[in-house]
């Protein structure tokens, strides 16, 4: 969009200066304007839509001239001798043409329209000037007239591969300057030309024999390896070919003096490319021998120039298979549009269509509102609730529930008062989930209710053998009752807030609630089998309810949220912003993780994405990197706040440390810029994974991708090595100014290093996933999957890095495989798993005391009293402590259940409502208690005002039956929307249903006593009320633990790791290494050494004389630091 262009490097063709060329084009051109590609767009759809007579939506395009003018710069960067000829057929925009002209480009024709195009340039224009020099009309098969109008134009150069031609051009143009095209291998490329062009080589001595007979001039040799290809080789052999056909005219008295390499070169892959043909010139055509070599590159000058907007004319839904590819979660639409400026896409039908990605100020309020996901997740919710509820207003299914508790036929009209926990189930164990979430949703609520099953028919059995009878209003009865119940109230309670903490897992919380519902409200009524089996007959109900609802109505599968994660994930770091890129990464990264081990649950689904543990082991080392990546980009923005930071504080801080990036500048840009290639890369393998073809293209593409990231971190290697050499302070000199800008130089150097390291392992991680894919998920067979073939079989793994090997190799090698370097790689980087370099407790006892007692000197006492000290350590845990507190707390609160002259009233007032609050607020700590207890007690009282409302409107008659499951449904959309939308506010929506169930539900089936709703709403108030009051008091009052002390404690726990770290690596560079093996007690010896081995204040800080020894203990020392 830029007119104002800086003059590029010199061309090798004899045309006028670059100035003047520039001068006499851009007088020519029409208006041109500044600004980005997506300002022009929106400029020009508003002067669209404010034209109310354009009645035609004409699509347009908006060119961005700059991209030319930086591919050109990056062609003469890599390939200065090689002339480009742009090829006219690719883009013949005038601006374009007009621009590439005034750059002292030829241009490549092939037709006499693109021929008429070039010679209406300017006169003083390079291309009309002397077009016999800076034309090739590049056509093997011309019409007669074409020969005719090239001969009437002076475009002397033209190409021929048959007879044919040749007589032709003898009989209409004898004076044309010809290039033989001969037959290359062009198996590596998207697009082959070598069906219809070409002559090969054992036909090329009868061809330019005829033309010595005919009298022509073959001034050269000329080849086309095909467009889009990503085999260096191709170019090399393509050489070796043309340099036998020279040797084979020079033998016929031909005088060759052009080389015509041809087309094909790609925008993402144009170095790799550049770095084999460059040299395989010079080798076989050295400049010395006046060779002319010229290229025809058409599409890699104008690959990103150009955006089409386009118009979307209808849209409809479909249901028909050409959406198949589609995950389950985006809408099966099929747009109309007009079909280009050049009808381009009849040619895309593979294409998918993306919405583009808006700015923060470019977000409506109806995007931020709601996702269609969260709509149908939300609706699936109310779908699965309404169900639930089904089993109150529906008398069938409700009889179905009494008769699980009532054995006699004469009691089996009685209507079941408690379906309202079906309802509850389904609101504590929603659908929202994906399926293998849905799964573990399964597995925690089986094994939460087969405990509870237990402990409750335990109870009960207790229970009966000491004959308790709730009516006896004896002490000794209603001691015998208490025992029983508040211990093991008490105790299961324990259990299940200690479960719940070490698990923290939201799906585990909601089952552990489940299970809770069940046991207070059968223990807590006296327990019976009977009730036990109505209560688990209604919680397995709502199970399969939610399930069905899950798995039948939109499934979303975790896999496919997976895949779509870690392209969200990989495209976040291509950010222009440091921390857009980190605050992206860690809003893709948190959905990565809670996806994981859902995905790899899949595999019980028959999902053939996962269906193997080797594929399931890469998808998690996937995430690990992924997660590295993060670390290495958090240390890169650290040290560029450093160097911003000391910009600030001194000037001469700039100079010297722009000194020292300069020298390793342009491998730094390099291996930058390959990184975010290889990042988009990666991540369009998990974007096209729905057609084998395109994925195996990307495969292709990757491969290119690897090889480019091995050559750049070569280079950078050995600039980088030169950086360090130089940033290292000259005695001669003061080093004081040198040395924080080296510093700053190295821990960037260092950090963008492994940075590149980590994602080749990424690379070879992705790759066996899109392997898998093919092999298994699309059944290609592996030959044709495989992108990795038989030339890089041979190749040594020890040599991937060998900074020995050259860096212009024409022959990429194969990157290895991951299970032979998958433990090499990971053994280099942080631990997966630091457990095994974690500090055993035998240890810190050696560093403690100094001294080791054997165990046999130890007596009874002493082990008794050791004993009695681990035990009584376990119990200060602060996850212990907690669990016993809510154990005691509910064990507490459910004493006037057990005692007679309470019972009536506890009974009354619904305490298992009361013990299900109180577990459900107490939190760790005090300010989350108290948060959360707010938001219960607001939802319960609007759940309850609601439920009232609603009764009193609908009450018991057959209207209410009807209405109850439709208000039902539009009550719990909103009460959904904050469960599933916002994970802070989530159980307000929960009580708020809750206390509708419990209200509206459990009144309709209360119609036969004549209890009005108000009385059970006020009660159900109460209740809970109370129950969430006294959490607060207990959470207060019994060992209280506060969020923001714990924060300090844990700040300062890792300011003294910090420390720990620093004093440990002191030591161990400072001290001359130990001659014994590492271990506990060489470690206390060495902390004991005496004054003379110790570091004085003249030691320096790194020894120059560091041993083997030295750099195995500090490895152990950092090993043990991170296992902290």
């Amino acid at each position: 969009m830029h007119s104002n262009l800086p003059t590029p490097p010199p061309s090798h063709s004899t045309s006028p200066a670059p100035s003047d060329r520039q001068k006499c084009v851009y007088e020519c051109l029409p208006n041109l304007y500044h600004g980005s590609t997506e300002s022009q767009l929106a400029k020009n759809v508003k002067i669209f839509n404010s034209q109310p007579d354009f009645a035609e939506e004409h699509p347009f395009f908006v060119a961005d001239l700059s991209s030319v003018y930086k591919q050109h710069i990056r062609w003469k960067t890599e390939l200065p001798r090689i002339e480009p000829f742009f090829a006219v057929k690719c883009n013949p925009d005038p601006y374009v043409i007009r621009l590439l002209a005034g750059l002292g480009l030829g241009f490549d024709c092939a037709s006499q329209t693109e021929i008429n195009t070039i010679l209406s340039l300017p006169t003083n224009c390079p291309a009309t000037e002397n077009p016999s020099n800076n034309i090739i009309f590049a056509n093997p098969c011309k019409a007669a007239s074409m020969i005719k109008f090239a001969r009437g134009n002076q475009v002397k150069m033209m190409t021929f591969d048959n007879t044919d031609e040749l007589h032709k051009i003898a009989r209409l143009y004898p004076d044309a300057q010809l290039i033989i095209r001969i037959l290359t291998d062009d198996s590596k490329s998207v697009c082959r030309f070598g069906i219809k062009f070409g002559a090969p080589l054992d036909a090329v001595p009868h061809l330019l024999k005829t033309a010595k007979d005919l009298c022509l001039n073959v001034i050269g040799v000329s080849f086309h390896v095909g467009s889009g290809c990503y085999d260096p080789q191709s170019y090399v052999d393509a050489i070796e070919r043309s340099k036998k056909t020279f040797e084979v005219g020079e033998s016929l008295g031909f005088k060759f003096n052009l080389l015509d390499v041809g087309g094909g070169f790609g925008h993402d892959n144009f170095e790799l490319l550049a770095r084999s043909l460059g040299p395989a010139v010079d080798a076989h055509f050295p400049v010395e021998t006046g060779v002319r070599v010229i290229a025809e590159p058409g599409r890699f000058y104008v690959h990103d120039a150009f955006t089409l907007a386009t118009n979307i004319i209808a849209k409809r839904g479909s249901d028909d298979d050409i959406n198949q590819d589609l995950d389950d979660q985006s809408p099966k639409v099929m747009f109309y549009q007009n079909d280009g400026v050049y009808a381009r896409d009849a040619v895309d039908d593979w294409s998918s269509v993306k919405r583009p990605a808006l700015k923060d100020d470019d977000k409506t309020e109806k995007d931020d509102w709601i996702s269609i996901d969260t709509k149908r997740n939300i609706i699936k919710c109310a779908i699965a609730y309404t169900i639930a509820t089904l089993f109150t207003f529906n008398p069938t299914l409700n009889s179905f529930i009494s008769a699980l508790e009532f054995k006699q036929k004469s009691q089996l009209w009685k209507v079941a008062v408690n379906t309202h926990t079906i309802a509850s189930v389904t609101v504590w164990f929603n659908p929202a989930r994906s399926r293998g979430s849905m799964l573990q949703a399964i597995a925690f609520a089986a094994v939460s209710l087969v405990f509870v099953t237990c402990v409750s028919s335990l109870v009960t059995l207790i229970l009966t053998l000491i004959d308790f009878n709730p009516d006896d209003t004896n002490w000794k009865a209603d001691l015998d009752g208490f025992i029983v119940a508040f211990i093991f109230i008490g105790v299961v309670s324990s259990i299940a807030a200690f479960s719940r903490l070490k698990m923290a897992n939201q799906t585990f919380n909601s089952a552990a609630t489940m299970s809770c519902i069940v046991f207070y409200s059968v223990v807590l009524r006296n327990g019976g089998i009977a009730r036990l089996v109505q209560y688990l007959a209604m919680a397995i109900i709502g199970i399969i309810i939610t399930s069905s609802v899950c798995l039948l109505i939109w499934p979303k599968s975790s896999t496919s949220a997976l895949r779509k994660d870690l392209s969200s994930s990989l495209n976040s770091f291509d950010k222009d912003s440091f921390d857009r890129a980190v605050k992206d990464h860690d809003e893709a990264f948190v959905t990565l993780q809670a996806e994981l081990p859902n995905a790899l649950r899949e595999r019980w689904l028959r999902d053939k994405r996962v269906n193997n543990s080797q594929i399931r082991q890469t998808y998690k080392h996937t995430v690990e990197a992924i997660e590295r990546l993060a670390q290495h980009l958090t240390g890169l923005r650290s040290c560029l706040n450093m160097r911003d930071d000391m910009i600030l504080k001194d000037d001469s801080f700039k100079k010297a440390f722009q000194m020292s990036v300069d020298i390793a500048s342009k491998p730094m840009y390099e291996l930058t810029e390959t990184i975010v290639h290889v990042l988009r890369e990666s991540s369009l393998v998990f974007e096209r994974d729905s057609d084998p073809t395109l994925l195996t293209e990307t495969r292709r593409s990757m491969l290119i991708a690897s090889e480019r990231l091995q050559r750049a971190i070569r280079k950078f290697d050995i600039s980088s090595g030169i950086v360090l050499e130089s940033s290292q302070p000259d005695a001669r000199i003061d080093a004081k100014s040198f040395q924080e800008p080296s510093l700053i130089t190295q821990f960037y150097l260092f950090n963008l290093r492994e940075l590149a390291s980590e994602l080749y392992h990424l690379i070879l991680l992705v790759d066996e996933i899109s392997e898998h894919d093919l092999k298994h998920v699309f059944n290609s067979s592996s030959r044709n999957s495989n992108i990795l073939d038989e030339d890089y079989q041979n190749n040594a793994e020890d040599d991937l890095f060998d900074e020995s090997s050259s860096y212009f190799s024409s022959k990429p090698r194969r990157p290895p495989l991951l299970r032979r370097r998958m433990k090499k790689t990971l053994s280099k980087l942080i631990p997966i798993d630091p457990s095994e370099y974690k500090v055993n407790d035998q240890a810190r006892r050696w560093r403690a005391s100094k001294i080791i007692e054997e165990e046999h000197q130890f007596t009874v006492y002493e082990r008794f009293s050791q004993i009695l000290w681990e035990v009584l350590t376990f119990f200060e845990r602060k996850d212990v402590k907690f669990a016993i507190r809510t154990g005691g707390a509910l064990a507490i609160l459910s004493m006037p259940s057990y005692i007679s002259y309470l019972r009536p009233l506890a009974l009354n007032l619904k305490l298992e409502w009361a013990l299900i609050s109180c577990f459900a607020s107490l939190s760790p700590t005090v300010g989350q208690t108290n948060f959360m207890s707010i938001q219960r007690i607001l939802g319960t009282i609007v759940g309850a005002a609601v439920a009232v409302v609603a009764f009193a409107g609908l009450g018991h008659s057959l209207f209410g039956a009807i209405g109850f499951p439709i208000l039902g449904f539009f009550f719990s959309l909103p009460c959904f929307y904050i469960v599933v939308g916002s994970t802070r506010y989530s159980s307000s929506g929960r009580f708020v249903l809750q206390s509708y169930n419990l209200v509206a539900l459990y009144a309709f089936n209360l119609r036969d006593q004549d209890i009005h709703s108000f009385t059970i709403a006020v009660k159900r108030s109460t209740a809970v009320t109370c129950g969430i009051t006294f959490s607060m008091i207990v959470s207060r009052l019994w060992w209280p633990q506060e969020a923001r002390k714990e924060l300090r404690r844990g700040l300062g726990d890792l300011i003294l790791d910090l420390g720990y770290l620093y004093n440990r690596h002191t030591l161990a560079q400072s001290v001359p290494p130990l001659p014994t093996t590492l271990s506990p007690v060489s470690v206390d010896s060495f902390d004991a050494a005496s004054d003379v081995e110790r570091a004085s204040e003249t030691t320096h800080l790194l020894s120059p004389q560091r041993t083997l020894m030295g750099e195995q203990r500090e490895e152990q020392l950092s090993k043990e630091f991170m296992s902290m």
